[in-house]
Parts: C-alpha cells; sequence; structure tokens
C-alpha cells in the first residue's frame, strides 16, 4: 500500500494560555457567572437565586461515589447533614434494588454544598 499523501498543510490548534478566574460582567455591572479558575484558590460563587430565563432555582446536587455496597439512604442523611441542610439523598440501585455504590445528594443552599466538600475523602463508619 502506498501512503496517503496530504492535501494540505496541518492546521494547528490555538492554544488558550490564560486560565485566571474572572466574572463576566453585564452592562450593569452585576456578574452573572464566573470562569473556571486554575489561578485561583477561592471557590467561586454559587447564586442562591436564579438569574436565569426559565425562572427555575439552582440546584445545589452533589455526586458521591466509591460507597460500599451496604450503605443506606439514612447513613447517608446522617453523614451529610452535618454540613447543611439537606433537600434530598439519592442512592442508586441495581436492578435487584440494592445499592449500586453511588449517590446524588442535594443541598438547599450552595453554602452547605461548599461546606460538603469539606468531606471529600472521608468516610462514614460503614467505608469502602
Amino acid at each position: 500500500q502506498k501512503p496517503r499523501e496530504s492535501s494540505g498543510p496541518i492546521k494547528e490548534k490555538k492554544k488558550k494560555t490564560d486560565h485566571s478566574c474572572k466574572k463576566k460582567e453585564s452592562a450593569d455591572n452585576k456578574s452573572d457567572a464566573v470562569t473556571p479558575t486554575e489561578n485561583s484558590n477561592e471557590a467561586p460563587e454559587i447564586p442562591e437565586e436564579s438569574n436565569n430565563k426559565t425562572g427555575k432555582k439552582p440546584r445545589f446536587i452533589l455526586f458521591v461515589g466509591n460507597l460500599p455496597y451496604t450503605v443506606t439512604k439514612e447513613a447517608l442523611t446522617t453523614h451529610f447533614k452535618k454540613a447543611g441542610k439537606l433537600d434530598d439523598v439519592r442512592l442508586l440501585l441495581n436492578a435487584q434494588k440494592e445499592p449500586k455504590g453511588c449517590a446524588f445528594v442535594e443541598y438547599k443552599t450552595s453554602a452547605a454544598m461548599l461546606n460538603a466538600l469539606l468531606y471529600h475523602h472521608t468516610s462514614s463508619k460503614t467505608g469502602r
């Protein structure tokens, strides 16, 4: 087989190098969104109330993985309510109605959710 001949020069993609945290501001100087940050150690501000067109309030949901297959919704609720007011805990189940080892924990406020992130790499008494 003959090697394929290129039809022209290869175009190089430009890489973005500026990853600083900058709040996008609207005309009235109120921040609407936060861009990702690489240089900032501070957590971005998350709006408590909705500013979107749908009128829905934002939801503050954490994914929790690597849970033991014996974990219960009550045990997760007890562990994560230390961070703040919970809205819901959803434990994912397989077809046999057994825990899959992961869950979604929903908080009422962004402050509670950010506080719950401090529990990263902690374990409940039934850890896996």
